[in-house]
C-alpha cells in the first residue's frame, strides 16, 4: 500500500499541488493541534517520571517486585493520561478538542474500533508473532516461542491483582496511552508529516514503552494499526475501543493460562 503525500489538516481542498492518498477520514476535530514536538517529548518524560515514581511506591508498599509488573498497565495509563490531560488543559485549553475525544458518530466509532481490535489481536498472534519467530530462527537458530503469560505476569495473581491488572489493561492503558500516543504525539506529527511517517514514528514510540523488549515489534504493529484507526475515523474513541478490545482478549488469555 502506498500512502503518498497527504493534504495537511487545515489545507485548502482546491490545492492542486498536493495529492492525498492517506486513509479517507470520516470526521476530524474542528480545532487543530498547536503543541510542538518538543512539548510532546517533555510530556512523555514527565509521564515516565510519574510511572517510575508510582512503580517505586508500589514496590515499597507491597514489598513484592512482581506487583510492579502486575500493576504496570494501570500505572502506565494513569501516568501518560494524567500528564497529557494536565499539559493540554493548562497550556492548550482551547485546543483540547484537537486530542480527538469528541466524535460525531460515537457509537459507530466504538463499534469500528472494537471490530478492529479483535481482528488486530488475531493478526498479531497468528501472523505477526509467528513471522517474527521465523525471522529470528533464521538469524539466531532455533528459537522457542516465549511463554506469553509468564512474560507479562510473572506468577499467578491473587483476586486483587487480577482485578487491578484487568482494569489497567482494559480501561487505564487504552485511555491513557491513546491520549498520549495517538492524541498528543500523532496529532502533532500529522500536522507536519504525511500519514506513513507520522504512523511509523508514533508506533515506534508506542512500542518502546512496552516491556519486556520481546513484545516491542508486536506493539509497533499495533501502533501502526491504531494510528490508521485514528486517521480513518478522526476520533480517539475508535482507537481507544480498538486498544481495549485487543487488551480484553490478551488479559483474559493470560489470566486463564495462569490458573
Amino acid at each position: 500500500m502506498t500512502w503518498g503525500a497527504a493534504v495537511p489538516p487545515g489545507g485548502q481542498e482546491g490545492d492542486e499541488t498536493r495529492v492525498s492518498s492517506a486513509p479517507h477520514q470520516e470526521a476530524e476535530p474542528s480545532v487543530q493541534a498547536t503543541w510542538g514536538l518538543l512539548e510532546v517529548l517533555l510530556v512523555g518524560l514527565i509521564a515516565i517520571g510519574l510511572l517510575t515514581l508510582v512503580a517505586g511506591v508500589i514496590a515499597t508498599v507491597a514489598g513484592d517486585p512482581d506487583r510492579v509488573l502486575v500493576f504496570s498497565a494501570l500505572a502506565t495509563g494513569l501516568a501518560f493520561g494524567t500528564a497529557t490531560l494536565l499539559w493540554v488543559l493548562v497550556l492548550h485549553r482551547e485546543q483540547f478538542p484537537a486530542l480527538g475525544l469528541r466524535s460525531r458518530r460515537p457509537w459507530r466509532d466504538v463499534a469500528y474500533g472494537l471490530g478492529v481490535g479483535v481482528a488486530l489481536y488475531a493478526l498479531v498472534i497468528f501472523v505477526v508473532a509467528p513471522l517474527l519467530l521465523f525471522l529470528a530462527s533464521l538469524l539466531f537458530g532455533e528459537v522457542a516461542p516465549p511463554d506469553q503469560a509468564r512474560l507479562l505476569l510473572p506468577r499467578r495473581p491473587d483476586a486483587l491483582e487480577s482485578t487491578v491488572a484487568a482494569v489497567g489493561a482494559i480501561v487505564g492503558a487504552p485511555f491513557g496511552e491513546e491520549l498520549f500516543f495517538r492524541g498528543l504525539l500523532y496529532r502533532s506529527l500529522r500536522r507536519r508529516f504525511r500519514f506513513s511517517v507520522s504512523a511509523t514514528i508514533s508506533a515506534a514510540a508506542f512500542g518502546l514503552v512496552h516491556l519486556p523488549p520481546i513484545v516491542i515489534p508486536l506493539m509497533f504493529v499495533v501502533g501502526i494499526v491504531l494510528a490508521y484507526v485514528v486517521e480513518r475515523r478522526g476520533s480517539l474513541l475508535a482507537s481507544i475501543a480498538a486498544h481495549a478490545a485487543f487488551n480484553v482478549i490478551g488479559i483474559t488469555s493470560i489470566l486463564v493460562l495462569l490458573r
